[in-house]
């Protein structure tokens, strides 16, 4: 918390994928612990990482040559739960 006694906004500078054992790990390195919630839609194949007040300063969209299960993501901004 800064002094002023609000919470500090977090920051995603990258998104890795990680091979480790035939298993893929997703990696956001941020720059403060944050609240998060995950959803996977396994009719659209989409795992979706809700990060609360985070700034991305990642490219918004992106694909993953490096990964054979993650092909591509897609970052953007929305509003925080009130």
């Amino acid at each position: 918390m800064s002094k002023a006694g609000s919470y500090e906004t977090n920051r995603v500078f990258n998104i890795r994928t990680i091979r480790h054992q035939g298993k893929t790990s997703v990696a956001l390195d941020i720059s403060h612990s944050v609240e998060f919630k995950t959803i996977i839609d396994p009719i659209r194949n989409v795992l979706r990482i809700k990060l609360y007040n985070t700034i991305w300063e990642t490219d918004p969209q992106n694909k993953m040559f490096n990964s054979s299960l993650l092909g591509s993501y897609v970052a953007k901004e929305q509003g925080d739960p009130q």
